[in-house]
């Protein structure tokens, strides 16, 4: 989770601002001779907004929105000192050629883990090739048949889809949504559904590819002690961890964790090891990465995430590298975020009974320390 730095905000300048348009989408300064970009490309020839056109999204909610980059949701929440979504979950249909598209009114989206009732917005999840995970979905929540609905008329309105169409798994939530009955709500749903359905039936496959920028450091999918030794992480906190790998092959209940399977991306984390292996309510330490995801790095900073967080100096560190510490006020959750070489890596240290708030920055900057060296 990432909370609201606890102290200096880190420099602004410290990284060039990005070229990408943080929808999924290529841009000319991203392109190598017009056919490569750094980015993951979507499987189809299209942006966020020739998805869902503003024609047809204006009349189905109760205020107007805009297209935005989605990280900014999570900003929001940043700012807020709430705790947001696990980040790469964001970038997750992306990298297996998907979208994840926002439009909204600008005002944030969760109160204290609750849906705010002043925000407007659709939010729009399209995964290819996910006809094996929806079955696994269906199969785990019970669900018969190509779509589940879920659409209410009362405060916030709100339309939850999922349906699955020649493989392609669509997600749509909209929030805010006109009509004062449930019919009326699950029409507008079904509205910008079948726009995204329709643009990609009609779209051309995509004209640029993507290629890791060169000096990318090669991550083992499936080796979370390439990070940290096991011996510096039980140093850092004092006490004996044992690690749960959580594989991408677990369950499948929804399209963010069909997205993780497709992607073949496992993400780790560690526990007391007294603790029972699968409760990881206790977990004291997350860690998920992105090979080559610069780019999901810098649509971050663009996107303010880290206007509060502190720059760490990390021995190690190249002048286009970074680390930033981010800690929420109580009970304090400390999260680092680094861009080593190419590579996007963020870790998060827990606030549980092991983990006071004074020993939880100096544990997040050690373990920092150790990952640039273990990758150097």
């Amino acid at each position: 989770m990432l909370l609201t730095g606890c102290s200096t905000p880190a420099p602004t300048d410290s990284k060039p601002a990005s070229t990408s348009q943080g929808d999924g989408s290529p841009t000319d300064d991203d392109n190598d001779g017009g056919d490569t970009q750094a980015a993951p490309v979507p499987f189809v020839d299209l942006e966020c907004g020739d998805l869902v056109s503003d024609a047809v999204l204006a009349p189905l909610v109760t205020e107007p929105v805009a297209l935005r980059p989605v990280v900014v949701s999570q900003t929001m929440l940043i700012s807020d000192g709430l705790p947001s979504v696990d980040e790469p979950d964001t970038f997750a249909p992306r990298l297996a050629g998907g979208f994840t598209c926002e439009w909204s009114n600008g005002v944030t989206e969760l109160l204290e883990s609750a849906q705010n009732p002043a925000y407007v917005g659709l939010v729009l999840r399209v995964l290819p090739d996910a006809q094996a995970n929806w079955d696994s979905f269906a199969a785990t929540a019970g669900v018969t048949g190509d779509r589940v609905e879920y659409c209410f008329w009362y405060t916030p309105a709100q339309c939850v889809i999922d349906t699955i169409v020649d493989g392609t798994w669509y997600s749509v939530e909209l929030y805010g949504a006109t009509g004062g009955k449930d019919a009326e709500v699950a029409a507008a749903g079904r509205t910008a559904l079948d726009a995204a359905v329709a643009a990609i039936a009609a779209a051309d496959e995509p004209a640029v590819t993507q290629a890791l920028p060169a000096g990318t450091i090669a991550l083992d999918e499936h080796d979370c002690l390439q990070f940290f030794d096991q011996s510096a992480i039980d140093s850092a906190f004092g006490l004996g961890l044992a690690a749960n790998t959580l594989p991408a092959s677990a369950s499948i209940w929804g399209l963010l964790s069909a997205s993780y399977a497709q992607s073949d991306r496992p993400y780790c984390s560690w526990r007391n090891a007294a603790d029972p292996q699968d409760d990881h309510y206790y977990d004291l330490l997350w860690l998920s990465w992105i090979e080559g995801g610069e780019w999901a790095y810098d649509e971050l900073a663009d996107g303010g995430a880290f206007d509060t967080a502190t720059a760490l100096a990390v021995p190690g560190l190249g002048a286009d590298e970074s680390a930033v510490l981010s800690c929420g006020p109580e009970p304090e959750d400390c999260e680092v975020n680094l861009l080593v070489g190419h590579d996007w890596i963020w870790f998060t240290v827990g606030a549980f009974p092991e983990v006071t708030p004074n020993t939880s920055t100096a544990i997040a900057t050690a373990l920092a320390t150790e990952l640039v060296a273990n990758l150097g």
